[in-house]
């Protein structure tokens, strides 16, 4: 089981909840999660983990030396990114690749968290296609996070945590929202005239965990992870919701509450 990663916090951490205590509705989640909060579903499969696990391994290392193609990457991953060979390009010097371990669900869907002395960790999300695997999702975690927690059938719903930090804490907005339920989503980012607002969502993000740059997975039940947050003059705790999505391992985040 990996090592727990450690984080840290400013001192101004808002308490924040959002969807707490209630289920996503069908309607307002057909695309973006269920509202599902039981078992993620992946499974100890040693082939599917070591075939998981031998692609993170080559795509990491082809990232890391400026030959990954886009094409390795889902449809839907493509569009979080939007140009995504440029992306690939700037995550030359960011990804970590020097030891992959995997996980690997029944659905086809897999992680993978790859480490290096030198750089923060990363973690990948792999969905199944024909006899290989694709990219369905890239997280390098900030400077101080050097691994991550992923275990057996919690998977998804701890990738998802953990990716949602991650994006927040590299100021990425747009990846931060694309990882969010569509009620989590429209809470987080209501605007003060009403409706749903992009800069609002950004500007509660930055409320939220502004600053951040290390942080400890500390739980995890039934869909819900906890993470430790240290901060200067104490610590908080971070319960993040999650719900699983509309693919095979998207697990998404449902609900935030920070105290």
């Amino acid at each position: 089981m990996p090592r727990p990663t450690r984080i840290v916090l400013p001192a101004l951490l808002l308490a924040l909840a959002v969807g707490c205590g209630k289920t996503t509705t069908p309607e307002a989640n057909k695309d973006k999660g269920s509202g599902t909060t039981a078992k993620s579903g992946a499974s100890a499969d040693p082939k599917a983990a070591e075939a998981a696990k031998k692609f993170a391994a080559d795509f990491l290392a082809s990232v890391r030396d400026k030959k990954a193609n886009p094409e390795q990457l889902t449809p839907e991953f493509k569009k979080v990114l939007g140009d995504a060979a440029p992306e690939l390009a700037f995550l030359a010097t960011e990804v970590a690749a020097d030891e992959v371990t995997a996980v690997a669900g029944p659905d086809g869907s897999a992680f993978a968290i790859g480490r290096s002395k030198i750089a923060p960790r990363t973690l990948l999300r792999l969905a199944k296609s024909g006899s290989d695997f694709k990219v369905d999702w890239i997280s390098v975690g900030v400077k101080g996070v050097s691994d991550a927690t992923l275990t057996g059938e919690d998977a998804p719903a701890q990738f998802a945590a953990q990716a949602f930090l991650d994006a927040i804490a590299r100021h990425k907005a747009g990846h931060a929202s694309a990882l969010l339920t569509d009620s989590a989503r429209n809470t987080l980012g209501k605007s003060p005239f009403g409706g749903f607002d992009q800069g609002a969502l950004k500007n509660k993000f930055d409320e939220l965990i502004g600053g951040l740059d290390k942080y400890t997975v500390t739980g995890t039940s039934k869909g819900t992870i906890t993470a430790e947050l240290p901060f200067a003059g104490g610590k908080k705790t971070a319960t993040i919701k999650t719900a699983k999505g509309s693919r095979p391992g998207e697990w998404l985040v449902d609900g935030v509450e920070v105290k």
